[in-house]
């Protein structure tokens, strides 16, 4: 992996479009030349847009190629303010680019990361045909989640306390707490 570069797409579309919308996106990504591996995450909702963030893998030699399909792709696709490839730090869509592969690959080292990614390409691939084959509903994507999240042991959880707000997961293999989100209210 450390032969091949890196590109991000940041995109959004109308909620109603949503699942058309990253199933064609991401076939027609997956199969261009050069691209070596795909991931993708919905990263938010603004208003009535879905926001995607698609981490490409590709040869360095065709990044250009790439990039350029891909814009010409999403030219006709959406309207030029709601995609941005490889976005700058003022870039509106920047904080939906999630985690930079540099800093990752430095956290958790070269092999790790190799697993890791290896399982999101997987992840992604599920996702897509979930939605190719139209289960896909809101109820649908909690089910897959919470099994999900139970075949890995965990199980969601929220505390509220007087101090804070947190929402997290319990991890039944080693009996612990891991929030992903801890709000500290304001002391009057």
């Amino acid at each position: 992996m450390i032969n091949y570069d890196w590109s991000v797409l940041i995109c959004q579309c109308h909620y109603e479009k949503a699942k058309a919308f990253l199933v064609e996106i991401y076939r027609y990504i997956e199969y261009l030349a050069g691209v070596k591996g795909l991931h993708f995450t919905i990263r938010d909702r603004v208003g009535n847009d879905v926001v995607f963030s698609f981490r490409i893998l590709l040869d360095p030699e065709e990044k250009r190629n790439i990039e350029d399909a891909i814009t010409l792709k999403l030219r006709n696709t959406l309207p030029k303010d709601c995609y941005v490839i490889n976005p700058k730090s003022d870039h509106f869509l920047y904080e939906c680019a999630a985690w930079l592969w540099k800093d990752r690959i430095k956290l958790d080292g070269q092999e790790k990361f190799t697993i890791f990614y290896s399982y999101l390409n997987q992840l992604s691939k599920i996702v897509v045909e979930m939605a190719e084959k139209d289960y896909f509903s809101s109820e649908e994507r909690v089910e897959l989640t919470h099994f999900s999240a139970s075949m890995l042991g965990f199980t969601e959880y929220a505390l509220l306390s007087p101090k804070e707000m947190q929402i997290g997961y319990y991890d039944r293999i080693n009996n612990s707490y891991h929030h992903h989100l801890a709000l500290p209210f304001k002391k009057k």
